[in-house]
C-alpha cells in the first residue's frame, strides 16, 4: 500500500543503486565491495519475481553498476566508474582497461563490455528506439543496438545522476538542481502522426536566475523543450545593464539553445538582465514562443 514497508536484506551486497521492474520481473544493480574482509569490487546483477526472493547472476563486469533498462530484447546496465580517471579513460580503446556497461538478452547472462563514449554514466532507460545514457560532467550517449554508443550534445558541465522517458520527452536531473529536458522528434520515423501544434517552452538558462558572482566572459545560454529557430521578434532579444542600456551581443541557434554572446567582456560588479520576448523563437513546425523570458545575472566583483 505504499506506507507499511517490509525490511528485506540481501547480504552478499555491499550496496544497491537501483531496482527496475522490466520484463515482468524485478532486477536490482549495485557493487559487492568486501567479502570476509577482502577489498575488491565487481558488478552485482539481483533478479525476483516477487521482490522477496531474489537470485544471483554473474553481472559480467568489474565494476559498480548504478542503473538498467530494459528495450523489449534485451537487457542494459550502466557503470560510471567513479574512481578512474575520465580522460584516461575515454582516450583510448585499449581492451585491458576496465568495462563500462554490461548486457544480457534473458537477464541470466550478462556480458561486459566497453565503450568510450558509455564511460561515466550513472542512469540509463530506452526511449523507444534507443538506449540513452546520462552521467558525469553533463555526458550524455546512446546506442540503438546495446553495443556501441554515439555522445550526444549536451549544453551542461554539471554530473546529472537520472534519465527517464515518457511518451515524446526524456527528462534527465541533476547537480545543483539541474533538470533538463527534451523533446523527441518522430515525425521521420514513418509513422503518421497529427501536426504539431505544441510551442516550445522555456526550460533553464545559464547564468541562473539571479545568478551572482558570474564570470565577466559568460557566454549566456537559454535552453527550450525543442528545437527551435527564428521568430518574429528574435530581433528584439536584449542584454541590458544596470543602467538599462543594450549591451552589444551576438546571438545564434543552437539546436535547442539559444546562444547570448557579449561583443567584450562584461563589466565587474555589475548586474545584467537577458530579455527574450514571446515569439523571438519557434518551433520547426512554426509555433512560437508564447511566454517572454525574462532573467537578471550578477558578475564578480573585481579584485
Amino acid at each position: 500500500d505504499g506506507i507499511v514497508w517490509n525490511m528485506k536484506a540481501y547480504p552478499k551486497v555491499s550496496e544497491l543503486k537501483s531496482v527496475k521492474w522490466l520484463n515482468g520481473g524485478f532486477v536490482a544493480v549495485g557493487s559487492v565491495s568486501r567479502v570476509n574482509d577482502k577489498v575488491f569490487r565487481y558488478g552485482v546483477v539481483i533478479t525476483s519475481k516477487d521482490g522477496t526472493s531474489w537470485e544471483d547472476k554473474d553481472s559480467g563486469i568489474d565494476e559498480d553498476l548504478w542503473d538498467v533498462a530494459w528495450d523489449g530484447s534485451q537487457y542494459l546496465a550502466v557503470a560510471p566508474m567513479l574512481w578512474a580517471d575520465m580522460e584516461i579513460l575515454t582516450g583510448t580503446e585499449n581492451e585491458s582497461l576496465p568495462r563500462s556497461f554490461t548486457h544480457s538478452d534473458d537477464s541470466s547472462m550478462w556480458f561486459g563490455r566497453r565503450d568510450k563514449n558509455s564511460i561515466g554514466m550513472f542512469s540509463v532507460t530506452w526511449d523507444g528506439s534507443r538506449f540513452v545514457s546520462v552521467g558525469r560532467d553533463g555526458r550524455i550517449s546512446s546506442t540503438a543496438d546495446g553495443y556501441s554508443w554515439k555522445a550526444e550534445a549536451s549544453i551542461v558541465s554539471t554530473h546529472l545522476h537520472d534519465i527517464e522517458w515518457l511518451d515524446d520527452k526524456l527528462v534527465s536531473v541533476g547537480f545543483e538542481g539541474c533538470i533538463l529536458v527534451k523533446k523527441l522528434d518522430r515525425r521521420n520515423t514513418g509513422k503518421t502522426s497529427a501536426k504539431d501544434s505544441v510551442p516550445p517552452e522555456f526550460l533553464f538558462c545559464t547564468p541562473g536566475f539571479d545568478s551572482k558572482n558570474v564570470a565577466v566572459d559568460k557566454v549566456i545560454r537559454i535552453s527550450f523543450s525543442e528545437t527551435v529557430i527564428k521568430g518574429d521578434s528574435f530581433s528584439q532579444i536584449t542584454l541590458k545593464n544596470s543602467k538599462n542600456s543594450s549591451v552589444a551581443v551576438s546571438i545564434t541557434l543552437e539546436n535547442d539553445t539559444l546562444v547570448v554572446k557579449p561583443a567584450k567582456k562584461l563589466s565587474y560588479g555589475s548586474t545584467y538582465t537577458v530579455v527574450v520576448p514571446k515569439g523571438a523563437v519557434k518551433d520547426t513546425a512554426g509555433n512560437p514562443l508564447k511566454n517572454s523570458v525574462t532573467f537578471k545575472f550578477h558578475t564578480v566583483i573585481d579584485k
